[in-house]
């Protein structure tokens, strides 16, 4: 099992990227039993924002919730997407979809990075 951060991307440009942060197997398929985190949106924007991937334990598709704001009435269409990916493999150049607001958005994977496992942030005996 690997942490991978993986990057979705419109070939149109027309939508902002998604980066995920993923549990995948050695076949590069997503673990649909952890919940994790990622992002919409780029880093240097004002228009980001955070959210947690709750993938379904293999009832379906995947559940992108942006939880919401106390301030404002939010609908469940506001608050969640939905996306296939856990029906695909994880790799460069698939397309997985994405469900908002009553839109369905058509994404590649145009990166994906291994990222350090747990066990390398262990704390060491000073020498």
């Amino acid at each position: 099992m690997a942490l991978v951060r993986v990057t979705l991307s419109d070939p149109n440009d027309e939508y902002d990227p998604f980066s995920l942060d993923l549990f995948v197997d050695p076949a590069g398929i997503l673990d649909d039993r952890i919940v994790t985190y990622g992002r919409w949106g780029k880093l240097k924007s004002d228009d980001i924002w955070p959210l947690i991937v709750r993938p379904n334990a293999g009832k379906g598709d995947t559940r992108l919730d942006f939880g919401f704001d106390s301030d404002l009435p939010t609908t469940d269409e506001e608050r969640f997407a939905w996306t296939n990916i856990c029906s695909k493999q994880i790799a460069p150049g698939e397309f997985v979809s994405v469900r908002y607001d009553g839109d369905e958005i058509c994404y590649r994977v145009t990166q994906v990075k291994e990222l350090p496992s747990g066990e390398d942030f262990r704390p060491t005996a000073p020498a």
